[in-house]
């Protein structure tokens, strides 16, 4: 039996709409309605007021509808064994579609003063318009990294006011990496920024040749300016689209006026390239 996902909702902020429930069956049919019970034998759905059980064993996975949420909010993904952590921040703005952008934290992860940052970068593209994903992917296990990020997106084109078509990725560093790994094998994602980022080891000028619009930024003195320069010239050789910023001197840590130089910079390529009116 497939893995299934389950979306639970822990904090709610603001609630628009509500969308139905629905259970996918082996058999290949679809059976929508309110999940009233879920069991490990068994899933139980409302179905126009009747009460219908279904099997595990036949089904083969089942989605919780989701509702829009304005504002910061924290979100639990389910995945097989897995249990994530996500902190959305969506703008809202009526019924307009949103771009997505998923954020994808360095070795540090989401703790102490860069939990800070990280809230600041989530708000950040809130405000211009852009529904933001931090995800703590260390929750999931290191050989299920990759597929936390691909089983993101498959979340974030639920979210009923986000454009499915509008997927960036921004990563970090040790991110920055995974990302590469996943916008190279997800052509759902439409744009990429790896910031301090090196190429994973097995990376090929034909993973490149899969990449989307792409920005990279590193400094002179960081270990990452060699694969800048190596997927540059990759990218060039493919007349395929990229953006770089290179910061002299700088190293791996960098003077705070420079990080937030570097992310405005990334928020206006997500905004730009995703046309946000703002």
């Amino acid at each position: 039996m497939k893995k299934s996902i389950f979306i639970f909702i822990l904090f709610i902020c603001f609630v628009s709409s509500v969308f139905a429930d629905t259970i996918f069956l082996k058999s290949g049919k679809t059976v929508t309605g309110e999940i009233i019970e879920v069991t490990n034998e068994y899933v139980k759905i409302d179905f126009d007021g009747i009460p219908i059980k279904y099997w595990k064993e036949d089904i083969d996975t089942f989605e919780e509808a989701q509702e829009v949420e304005y504002g910061k909010s924290t979100h639990y993904m389910r995945y097989g064994n897995e249990k994530v952590r996500l902190d959305i921040y969506n703008p809202g703005m009526g019924t307009e579609k949103r771009p997505i952008v998923i954020l994808i934290h360095g070795s540090a992860g989401i703790t102490g003063n860069r939990a800070t940052r990280y809230r600041e970068f989530g708000n950040s593209l809130m405000l211009r318009g852009i529904i933001a994903i931090n995800v703590h992917y260390f929750d999931s296990q290191k050989s299920n990294w990759v597929k936390t990020f691909i089983k993101t997106i498959d979340y974030a084109q639920n979210i009923p006011n986000a454009d499915k078509n509008k997927i960036g990725i921004v990563g970090y560093s040790l991110g920055g990496m995974i990302a590469f790994r996943v916008a190279s094998g997800d052509k759902r994602v439409k744009l990429l920024t790896v910031n301090a980022g090196s190429l994973p080891a097995d990376f090929t000028k034909k993973d490149a040749a899969a990449l989307p619009f792409t920005y990279m930024i590193s400094g002179t003195k960081d270990k990452s300016i060699k694969s800048l320069y190596i997927l540059k010239e990759w990218l060039k050789e493919l007349k395929k689209p990229f953006k770089t910023k290179i910061d002299e001197g700088m190293g791996h840590t960098i003077p705070m006026n420079i990080f937030r130089e570097n992310w405005s910079s990334i928020v206006d390529f997500f905004a730009g390239n995703f046309n946000v009116p703002y």
